[in-house]
């Protein structure tokens, strides 16, 4: 999202503008450094923001329908190497393996 790293930068402008206020002016050095700080977390947020919104626009639009990705040739679905198995033949193996315990 191009406004919220708009607004990270501009954050961390202030920041900076910030500290250089406090550089020049001791005694309100600790004010304008505490808001500085403030506003360095803010264009963190702000940035972690515009990438949480990029990631869940990407999720969106691979689940949107139309948009799946074709198969590659060899994931095509091929045939189970061993054949499919009925319930009764599976209940007499399992009756099988109990008689030889």
């Amino acid at each position: 999202m191009p406004a919220l790293n708009f607004f990270a930068y501009l954050c961390w402008g202030a920041a900076v503008l910030l500290a250089i206020i406090a550089a020049t002016a001791p005694s309100d050095a600790v004010p304008l450094l505490a808001v500085a700080f403030a506003s360095v977390v803010s264009g963190v947020l702000f940035l972690a923001a515009s990438k949480v919104v990029l990631l869940l626009t990407e999720i969106r639009d691979a689940l949107a329908p139309g948009n799946a990705l074709p198969r590659a040739p060899d994931q095509a679905e091929t045939e189970p190497e061993r054949p499919t198995r009925t319930l009764g033949e599976i209940q007499q193996d399992i009756e099988r393996i109990k008689r030889n315990l």
